[in-house]
């Protein structure tokens, strides 16, 4: 299904393994991390590694790492046309012996699209599994227990869908055809698709408007400033994000 030159580029850009990690640090399923007390001792220990006692920074910043790891299954679905439901009960979070975490689909995760009427009809149930059973419960859980705004975790992820679609096609060799197609993705994942495939919400939560400047480093580009804080100014060197609101728009992206 995947070329080992694929395999290789999802294990270095999303931490996905595609056989089970021997003798690991730790390990979880998906399933068991929703639980609001087995969730609330891994942010604990994360914290320790932020260098922060403040939980509720320490849990923001633990769902942009998952955020990161999670992009993985639209890059399938837009890059390669690859269905993977994230499903929690398919999913295992590792930490290996070098202290990085990776995640671990089970095969009943990789589903065929042959029978689908059409690759929209699969990709909305990609995309429900994906933000309605995995993550939305995932950013729930971490609301009850930090009264952090669920608008901040979705913007969290939000910087990392932006960056897979707008960076893959810079750094893979895509044909113009796929081009067109991964910046409809794009533009459906962020802002278009129903909001029901993401939860109980009245509007999409990835359509979250940010403020706009020039980027300084890539000519004719534009930078996108958060319109919320994720609290990474109260973990270890107590520095904000350059994209971070709370910096004054002569300092973002130079701090």
């Amino acid at each position: 299904m995947l070329s080992s030159e694929y395999k290789t580029l999802l294990k270095e850009k999303f931490h996905f393994v595609f056989e089970k990690i021997e003798d690991p640090i730790f390990s979880i399923s998906m399933k068991d991390m929703l639980n609001e007390n087995t969730l609330k001792e891994m942010i604990l220990e994360y914290a320790k590694h932020l260098e922060t006692d403040n939980f509720a920074a320490a849990a923001s910043i633990y769902t942009k790492y998952y955020g990161h790891m999670i992009c993985g299954v639209p890059f399938l679905m837009s890059y390669l046309h690859l269905h993977l439901s994230a499903k929690p009960e398919h999913m295992t979070l590792y930490v290996a012996r070098n202290n990085v975490p990776y995640i671990y689909f089970d095969q009943a995760a990789w589903i065929p699209t042959e029978n689908a009427q059409s690759s929209q009809e699969w990709k909305d149930d990609c995309l429900t599994v994906l933000f309605q059973h995995n993550i939305d419960p995932f950013f729930r859980t971490i609301h009850n227990m930090t009264k952090i705004k669920l608008e901040i975790l979705w913007e969290n992820l939000l910087g990392y869908v932006n960056y897979m679609y707008r960076e893959g096609v810079k750094e893979l060799d895509v044909p113009d055809s796929l081009k067109t197609q991964i910046k409809q993705d794009h533009a459906y994942v962020t802002q278009i698709a129903d909001p029901a495939l993401y939860g109980d919400y009245e509007a999409n939560p990835l359509h979250i408007e940010g403020t706009f400047i020039p980027h300084p480093d890539q000519p004719n580009e534009q930078f996108r400033i958060r319109k919320t804080c994720c609290l990474k100014k109260l973990t270890m060197d107590r520095t904000c994000c350059s994209n971070c609101p709370d910096l004054k728009l002569d300092t973002a992206m130079t701090s």
